[in-house]
């Protein structure tokens, strides 16, 4: 039950975002282009260095052990 307790309360979150950003927008005199307001954009791929420092830091916050 709590599984779904929790399921509903983050179903009822989206909502809630969902509404929010529509009326924020509905309130906008100009509208950002999508691009700009999803993001993305120019950004290319990400280095592999990249990649790497984030799986080393989510594997930090996770309590993982820091390969030898």
């Amino acid at each position: 039950m709590k599984g779904a307790r929790a399921r509903l309360r983050q179903e009822q979150d989206g909502r809630a975002w969902l509404a929010w950003h529509a009326e924020a927008l509905a309130r906008q005199k100009t509208l950002p282009g999508f691009r700009a307001f999803v993001g993305g954009g120019d950004r290319g791929p990400q280095s592999s260095d990249d990649l790497q420092a984030m799986f080393e830091m989510i594997a930090a916050q996770w309590g993982a052990k820091p390969a030898a």
